[in-house]
């Protein structure tokens, strides 16, 4: 799955469609798609707290950063891994930002 990244290092802008029952995750809407953010119940130390899907794809898995609105996450290109930071911008949007390799979080 080849994700080119869009001008300013945006990779995309979600708006929340939904929340899904039972607390399980929410449903998000971008330019790529329709994305599905799961939450995980077992949360460890150095595992993702969600799953992200896009179109009915697995995408990535959110881990947590020191900064409480921002999750890091990274997908496998042909040219190797890109990483992406989500930023919670609201109760409603979140912004996908492709991070440089060395870029701290």
């Amino acid at each position: 799955m080849d994700q080119e990244c869009t001008e300013n290092g945006i990779f995309d802008r979600l708006e929340k469609v939904k929340d899904m029952d039972r607390g399980q995750g929410s449903i998000w809407k971008g330019s790529r798609g329709i994305y599905i953010v799961r939450d995980r119940s077992d949360r460890k130390r150095g595992r993702p707290i969600a799953q992200v899907m896009l179109n009915s794809r697995y995408l990535t898995g959110l881990f947590p950063t020191r900064d409480r609105k921002i999750y890091s996450a990274d997908i496998r290109q042909e040219s190797g891994k890109v990483y992406l930071l989500f930023h919670v911008m609201g109760d409603d949007k979140i912004e996908i930002h492709h991070r440089s390799k060395g870029e701290s979080t």
